[in-house]
């Protein structure tokens, strides 16, 4: 790239030159005033074409005293026109079309030493600018997006190793949202920053099986996530590729069979579950009004309790493999909430009275997601989501107004879920800091509502909002310490802890 640059500065420098070759001219055949002539120069340059008024005009071919020329259009002493450039070994290095003495429009570059294309698009301002195709050395290629000479916006690069990858760009490196396909058939969808895997993305083998969905840091599985084994899967906390920090262990029937604290990706020393235990009714805290744990016939249940009921956040895992993260009302699911079937279907939405009602969406058995407005488990308003070509930041996918969407803004930062006159309602706030807010918002766009929140540093925290803060019913645990803080909030302070 380096050396193309060059390359092309000197034919800038060479053609600007034209201006100042009035030194010791003279014209050695021809008519050099308005006809066909010859005029050299008196550092060694050459011209032989048509001119006009004295000036260069018309076809020619002008010669360099390093042995480089151009053929072309000339006006005004200006290559202006299409254009064609020979190197000293008489090999073409470029053409294209000129205006003012630099390329405007589409035009070709060639390797000075080999002959070979390295590029072939549109230029601007004698940079390439628009859509083009860049050929490497390596024997990769990119064909896509450039600005002011950079890749910027929508491109697809091929890697000679067979790797593939199509999305956005931004100063030379992948930016954005895109999806990389490997050589070996595996593929990764999902958000990139710094010519690297950063943010929420998918993982999938050869055949199509998704192997992970979650947050990535700088290329390595980081933050919160869920991966698929042979064995069943782990959903949980993650640090540099391994499991660090909170995290279950569910079997390929869908069991929880560890449920605590990870280090170097190896289970830790904590408490273990299994909603099979003889063990009937309260086993942990308080189950009339606080928050404790319940074993019922097909499950058990981790929560907030009022009044003997199911209030407030909390989590239920039946016997069958099912799990139910979100809030309850009077025993009953209602609110936002994530409810995960042992088929690994799941729904991360609105329930009302224990029935999925309200926004949201569900991930079906093909791994394909539905958006939209659901009453009683049936979708009856369905909301597409799709890539909004050339958008880096505000609305970069879906429906910002009234539908499902994505909208980026210029720090970073990510919204992914459901808008209501451009507002936001329901979905992901991600920040580009790697913190993310899943839940309801109001309608002057606060975090407000139920939701789960998860921090860099492996904290989380799952229950109500208001204006922003942790506000409610809430459970925390910091990524750090371990440390639990249960109970009722205050503009994001615990003042009634319930432990």
């Amino acid at each position: 790239m380096r050396k193309y640059q060059l390359l092309f500065l000197s034919l800038v420098l060479a053609t600007l030159n034209l201006y100042s070759q009035e030194v010791k001219p003279s014209c050695v055949s021809g008519d050099c005033q308005n006809g066909f002539g010859k005029r050299t120069y008196g550092n060694g340059d050459s011209y032989e074409g048509t001119f006009k008024g004295g000036l260069l005009d018309g076809q020619g071919t002008y010669f360099y005293k390093n042995g480089t020329k151009i053929i072309g259009v000339f006006k005004n002493n200006i290559a202006n026109g299409q254009c064609k450039q020979y190197n000293a070994m008489g090999k073409l290095s470029f053409e294209g079309v000129f205006y003012g003495g630099k390329l405007n429009g589409y035009g070709k570059s060639y390797d000075r030493n080999d002959g070979k294309l390295i590029y072939k698009g549109n230029w601007k301002k004698g940079v390439k600018d628009g859509k083009g195709t860049e050929f490497f050395t390596n024997g990769g290629s990119y064909t896509g997006q450039y600005k002011n000479g950079i890749r910027e916006g929508q491109g697809t690069m091929n890697w000679p190793n067979g790797d593939r990858y199509v999305g956005t760009y931004k100063n030379n490196k992948r930016d954005g949202n895109g999806s990389y396909y490997f050589a070996s058939g595996a593929k990764h969808v999902g958000e990139n920053k710094n010519g690297t895997f950063n943010g929420y993305g998918k993982e999938y083998d050869k055949s199509g099986n998704l192997l992970y969905e979650g947050n990535y840091i700088n290329g390595t599985l980081g933050g919160f996530g869920t991966k698929y084994y042979t064995d069943g899967k782990y959903i949980g906390m993650w640090k540099e590729g391994k499991r660090d920090g909170a995290g279950k262990f569910y079997n390929l029937e869908g069991k929880l069979t560890y449920d605590g604290q990870w280090k170097e990706d190896k289970s830790q020393d904590a408490w273990l579950t299994s909603v099979n235990s003889t063990a009937k009714g309260c086993i942990k805290g308080n189950c009339t009004e606080g928050w404790g744990k319940y074993v019922y016939d097909n499950g058990s249940y981790e929560g907030f309790f009022s009044n003997k009921q199911k209030n407030g956040y909390g989590s239920y895992v039946w016997k069958n493999g099912d799990k139910y993260f979100g809030n309850w009302r009077n025993n009953i699911r209602h609110g936002f909430g994530q409810y995960l079937w042992k088929n690994n279907t799941k729904y991360e939405g609105e329930w009302t009275n224990g029935k999925i009602t309200g926004y949201g969406e569900k991930k079906e058995l093909n791994n394909k997601y539905n958006y939209g407005y659901w009453e009683n488990g049936t979708l009856k308003n369905k909301h597409t989501f799709f890539t909004n070509k050339n958008s880096t930041t505000g609305c970069i996918a879906g429906n910002c107004q009234n539908g499902y969407g994505k909208f980026k803004w210029t720090n970073g930062d990510t919204f992914q879920g459901f808008f209501i006159n451009g507002k936001r309602r329901l979905g992901r706030y991600t920040y580009a800091s790697g913190n993310i807010y899943f839940g309801e918002f109001s309608l002057n766009g606060s975090f407000d509502g139920n939701a789960f929140f998860f921090w860099k540093d492996k904290s989380y925290y799952a229950g109500q909002y208001r204006n922003n803060n942790r506000d409610g019913l809430g459970y925390y645990k910091n990524g750090k310490t371990n440390k639990e803080q249960i109970g009722e909030w205050k503009n994001g302070v615990l003042s009634k802890s319930y432990k």
